[in-house]
């Protein structure tokens, strides 16, 4: 009953946003209600504590609104200044055909955006970059989600990976296994467990960009581009393997951009396994409602500018947050330091709020960079003041959905302080789920960290959740600890990508608020297929009695 119960915010999200195809802001409120109500009368959790975790979940969602702000500012200033026409015009140099556009700006500079700085960033930066190129919005959206998903799991300099390690070391170590040896075989497994599905999106990606956006959906027009995706998946992956192997889990991602990005760049270039035929998009006339902005998207129009000037902002941003990020160069200690803290969140002792302004991407680079943009693109102000209107235009909408979601969510996790003496909801699910599985409990524990990714959209915080339960669940049903780590790791990743906040920072930067439903409808199965494909190739791993670090 309790995990039916503990359910019943996510039902009543994916009803109103899947069936009865509410928009976000509208479906996440009513969302946000439920998991209230159930967290009062099931889990018998005081009004006091439910507003304080409301209150930080609505602080939280603020950080990520300054991301999206931020973003679409400098996009929104780079159309006017006529800086997002001449990057346009530059990719048409190299490649006028979108499918190798897609390819090159969704996985090279998405997993290199990815691996320096996560949070949604490589779709919030390139689905702009891709309507510019003449892409329907939507397409442009489904095109940076699901070709940066196999970065995602070393994203943020490792961050889900190191999380996962560090949260679960302790329990490992219990169990006899070497520290060292486990967060290196952790973070080799968590690679090799998703690479194998991750690295069929990109082809899901072009498949689906052909047969649905073409214009004439024919199957050559995938056939004949297989050649340069799978040297480009080829120059990725090889790469991002090795780093996991033998470098850890910051670098992953970068590493294999860094080889990949300028690979595709000459081979397109140069002809290499290039298609012989150019694919168009279907005529803009003839688009559906469904697949366009809800905004205005045009540029400006052409005016020249230098490539190293249009890109100035991208180039600052992506640098920035590549060195902040390592904390071998000790910058990311120094903004660290920089807080602010605000206590006892609606007068519960111990409720703080506190975040590093320093570190926080979307103040640091990313809102000063859009501060000096118009100096670096000769603006006039009659253009800084256009792009600053069309920015709150297309934003107020989305900081409802954010400020719900995340209330939801943390209304749903803290609600293991309750009188009833229950788990949080979060973790009852979990439990229900693992206990239901058995012994066939490798299938399911990637579920379970889709299932903490899916409500918060990050894969940090579903490991953050769910990566002890899991190792310790392991430890009782005598599985690899490692192997059921690295499930849960990639499991978590699967469903970023997919989560309500990350669809909906997508959607805002191409003026598409409001239309998650038609996204989630069409592509949440796919999640879920990846998530038990996983599943099964760790089965079949622990089956067999494979285990990476026995105990000692």
């Amino acid at each position: 009953m309790y995990p039916l119960l503990a359910a019943i915010p996510i039902f009543v999200a994916a009803i109103l946003l899947l069936v009865l195809k509410w928009p976000a802001s509208r479906a996440m409120p009513a969302a946000f209600v439920s998991a209230a109500l159930v967290a009062f009368f099931g889990w018998q959790m005081d009004w006091q504590h439910i507003a304080g975790e409301s209150l930080l979940g609505v602080f939280k969602a603020l950080e990520l609104f300054t991301i999206l702000f931020s973003a679409l500012l400098i996009i929104n200033q780079m159309r006017a200044s006529g800086a997002m026409a001449s990057i346009n015009r530059a990719f048409g140099s190299v490649t006028r055909d979108p499918r190798i556009q897609s390819i090159i700006i969704g996985m090279g500079l998405g997993a290199f955006i990815e691996g320096a700085a996560g949070f949604g960033m490589p779709a919030a930066l390139g689905a702009p970059l891709l309507v510019g190129l003449g892409f329907p919005p939507l397409a442009a959206v489904v095109v940076a989600l699901m070709m940066n998903i196999p970065s995602i799991i070393f994203g943020a300099v490792g961050t889900p990976t190191l999380m996962v390690i560090n949260t679960t070391s302790d329990i490992a170590v219990r169990a006899g296994l070497d520290a060292a040896s486990y967060g290196a075989a952790v973070t080799q497994w968590s690679a090799y467990l998703y690479a194998l599905p991750a690295v069929l999106l990109p082809f899901i990606a072009i498949l689906v960009l052909t047969r649905t956006y073409g214009k004439e959906k024919k199957w050559r027009d995938f056939v004949e581009v297989l050649p340069f995706l799978t040297f480009s998946v080829i120059c990725f992956i090889v790469p991002f393997l090795l780093a996991a192997t033998f470098i850890g889990a910051e670098l992953p991602s970068m590493i294999g951009a860094l080889v990949c990005l300028p690979a595709m760049v000459l081979a397109a270039r140069k002809g290499f396994l290039m298609p012989k035929h150019e694919w168009h998009f279907l005529p803009e006339e003839q688009w559906p409602g469904d697949w366009k902005s809800v905004h205005n998207q045009a540029d400006a129009g052409y005016t020249y500018m230098q490539q190293w000037r249009a890109w100035m902002p991208y180039i600052i941003v992506i640098l920035f947050l590549a060195i902040s990020r390592i904390p071998e160069l000790g910058i990311s200690g120094w903004l660290q330091q920089w807080k602010i803290t605000i206590p006892s969140l609606a007068g519960i002792e111990g409720k703080d709020y506190t975040v590093a302004l320093g570190y926080l991407p979307g103040l640091l680079p990313i809102f000063a960079v859009a501060l000096i943009t118009p100096l670096m693109h000769k603006m006039e102000a009659w253009q800084v003041g256009h792009a600053w209107r069309n920015t709150f235009k297309m934003s107020v909408g989305t900081l409802i959905m954010l400020i719900a979601s995340f209330a939801m969510v943390q209304v749903m996790l803290g609600s293991n302080v309750n009188a009833s003496g229950m788990d949080s909801m979060t973790s009852v699910i979990a439990g229900a789920l693992a206990q239901a599985s058995g012994m066939a409990y490798p299938v399911m524990a990637p579920m379970i960290g889709v299932l903490g990714s899916f409500v918060s959209s990050s894969g940090t915080v579903s490991n953050t959740l769910f990566s002890s339960l899991q190792v310790e669940t392991a430890t009782m049903l005598n599985m690899s600890p490692t192997l059921i780590a690295a499930l849960q790791n990639a499991g978590a990743i699967v469903g970023v990508p997919f989560g309500v906040r990350t669809i909906i920072a997508a959607l805002v930067t191409v003026g598409m608020v409001g239309k998650e439903g038609t996204l989630m409808r069409r592509y949440y199965p796919m999640m879920i297929v990846i998530a038990l494909a996983i599943g099964l190739i760790g089965y079949l791993l622990i089956a067999s009695g494979f285990d990476p670090v026995p105990a000692g």
